[in-house]
């Protein structure tokens, strides 16, 4: 027990020097548009007061899903990818709701990103991935924000195959 928090607190104290250490503009927010732009067959845009990058992935006009690329952190050194959605998901039992849990359960078993979870409140799909970098290659944040477009329409896609009627439109064909 005490070699965990002996580790634990070393890596809190490298973590504390690492905005010291870092570049200004690790990541640039533009290059991350270029990246999702180029690679993505979706709409993409560049939110240039806040500072997102939205990946439209909606494919029903009743519903909207976003992809939405964020920096975050002390020094812009973490590029956070968020799955945002206006699908109002209620269940009609417990017994729905755990297995909406366990499909998230079983994403998050067979891929490592992006992370599927049930919003607590409203029962919402939610996905996350997070880049963090101290010193990034163009290839690493360009592969990053690949994976994360790529793994949250496979995502998607899962959930519909499984029978969650909200994100029918995602089906495989």
């Amino acid at each position: 027990m005490k070699r965990i928090a002996a580790v634990l607190a070393a890596l809190v104290a490298l973590l504390a020097l690492c905005p010291v250490a870092m570049a200004e503009d690790v990541i640039s927010i533009e290059d991350v548009y270029d990246y999702a732009d180029d690679w993505s067959d979706n709409d993409v845009y560049y939110l240039e007061d806040d500072e997102y990058v939205v990946v439209d992935l909606t494919r029903d006009p009743e519903h909207s899903v976003y992809l939405v690329f964020r920096l975050e952190g002390t020094n812009d050194h973490i590029l956070a990818a968020r799955l945002l959605t206006d699908v109002d998901y209620h269940y009609s039992s417990e017994e729905e709701r755990s297995q909406a849990i366990a499909l998230a359960n079983q994403w998050n078993y067979e891929h490592r990103y992006p992370k599927a979870y049930i919003d607590p409140n409203d029962g919402q799909y939610m996905a996350d991935g997070h880049l963090f970098c101290i010193d990034p290659t163009e290839g690493m944040v360009r592969e990053f924000v690949e994976d994360q477009i790529y793994g949250t329409e496979q995502m998607l896609q899962f959930f519909a195959d499984s029978g969650v009627s909200a994100f029918a439109p995602y089906a495989e064909d």
